[in-house]
């Protein structure tokens, strides 16, 4: 028999989450000789798990599958959800979908947002999730002045929201390893705007912009940037990269493939 772990994150800041998320990493490094595979979701991922003292020549990288058939541009959806929003139509929506928690950024976006606000009154942006953070960035949002111009929408069917954007956002400052959300939206004909944390600069690839983390002006300047361009062809190019790199079909034919070399090599001694 042979055993196969995954890794679903990296760069985690540990700091945020008390002392028994790092008592748990600490014991699952000290056992990670015990598999004799372990699949990352990215790159990131292996990089970092290998740093903490994983076994790196048991590593293979199997990004993310992204349910394209769910995931797709949907025009009625998007009339549907910015009309629930009520977003005219020349009216820009750049959104985060991501809990509210610690290593999603929202404090970035928010600030960038309150940067290019007075310049673009015709964007609007959204916080599309749920979390402990909710009170302490909504008085954030208070601070900046921008009432009216954000909105906390809490836990939503991530279709109809991503349909509704016109841009995505990323905001991470740590932990990502694939962004589903960044990649969904991307199925979603959604161009995005993703901090260089995780995997996120290899999923958008030349479809998006890469800024550094915890800078509100770069990407603030990024988000301005990418919306004066947009056009059909940004969207069409951005769902065409998940259909083609990251589909649920890509997936599996990479994990049989890892699978298919782990059943080849000697199971791993005790």
């Amino acid at each position: 028999m042979k055993m196969v772990w995954s890794i679903r994150a990296s760069d985690v800041d540990l700091a945020h989450y008390g002392w028994l998320h790092g008592a748990a990493y600490r014991l699952e490094s000290g056992l990670s000789n015990s598999p004799d595979l372990i699949i990352s979701n990215s790159h990131s991922g292996r990089q970092f798990a290998a740093a903490h003292g994983f076994p790196r020549d048991r590593i293979a990288v199997v990004p993310n599958g992204i349910d394209t058939d769910r995931f797709r541009p949907d025009p009625l959806l998007r009339a549907e959800q910015r009309g629930k929003w009520n977003l005219a139509d020349h009216q820009t929506a750049v959104g985060v979908l991501a809990r509210l928690d610690p290593m999603k950024g929202h404090e970035t976006f928010l600030r960038a947002a309150a940067q290019i606000s007075p310049e673009r009154p015709e964007m609007r942006f959204f916080c599309i999730g749920a979390g402990p953070l909710q009170a302490k960035l909504t008085r954030l949002a208070a601070g900046l002045r921008l009432a009216g111009r954000v909105t906390f929408t809490g836990a939503s069917d991530p279709v109809p929201a991503l349909n509704a954007l016109d841009i995505c956002c990323s905001s991470s400052v740590f932990g990502e390893g694939f962004s589903n959300a960044v990649a969904e939206a991307m199925a979603c004909g959604v161009p995005c705007v993703v901090t260089d944390v995780g995997d996120s600069r290899l999923i958008v690839g030349d479809t998006g912009l890469v800024v550094p983390r915890s800078d509100p002006e770069a990407l603030g300047q990024a988000i301005a940037g990418l919306a004066a361009g947009l056009n059909d062809e940004h969207k069409a190019e951005a769902r065409r990269r998940i259909v083609e790199e990251y589909s649920v079909q890509r997936m599996i034919e990479r994990t049989l493939a890892e699978l298919a070399r782990l059943k080849l090599r000697p199971v791993s001694a005790p």
